[in-house]
């Protein structure tokens, strides 16, 4: 009468594997080598953020406000009155919003580009799909009749 209710989600053979082996006893030195592997690995994608910071910056000539920026995103998103708590000038904020601003519209028309080609690329390959269809022909009734009489006949010829 009562039917066992079975979980909607299912773990990926991964996350199954992660989630086994933390039952597992783990040696100390194979833990620490993961967090020291772990940590240089942010380390290294912090390194690289800033680095994007501090050349998008170098551009407008003002690298030295790079370090009140620590990702990209956030240079990306910060509007003028964050950067006055900065303590940025107001010239330099309204440079820095100014080529901020132009570089997302860059980034708006090469993805429109982009999808203006493969949009073009998806109409060619449609249009070559129509042209290897072959041509239908009008057919009328007298003509569909004498086709349907004909091969009636060759129906009846090919049982017997």
């Amino acid at each position: 009468m009562f039917r066992l209710i079975t979980p909607v989600f299912r773990l990926t053979p991964r996350a199954q594997k992660t989630f086994t082996s933390v039952s597992r006893p783990v040696s100390a030195s194979s833990s620490f080598t993961q967090s020291r592997r772990l940590f240089s690995e942010v380390a290294r994608y912090d390194q690289y953020e800033q680095e994007r910071v501090t050349q998008f910056l170098k551009k407008l000539g003002m690298e030295k406000y790079g370090p009140k920026f620590p990702t990209f995103q956030q240079l990306m998103t910060t509007r003028s009155y964050e950067m006055r708590r900065f303590e940025i000038p107001t010239k330099h904020r309204k440079r820095i919003r100014k080529e901020v601003e132009q570089y997302k519209q860059n980034l708006r028309t090469e993805f429109l580009v982009a999808r203006g080609r493969l949009f073009n690329k998806f109409q060619a390959q449609q249009l070559k799909a129509e042209e290897h269809k072959p041509p239908v022909v009008a057919v009328t009734d007298e003509q569909r009749s004498v086709l349907f009489q004909q091969t009636m006949q060759d129906i009846k010829n090919l049982s017997q």
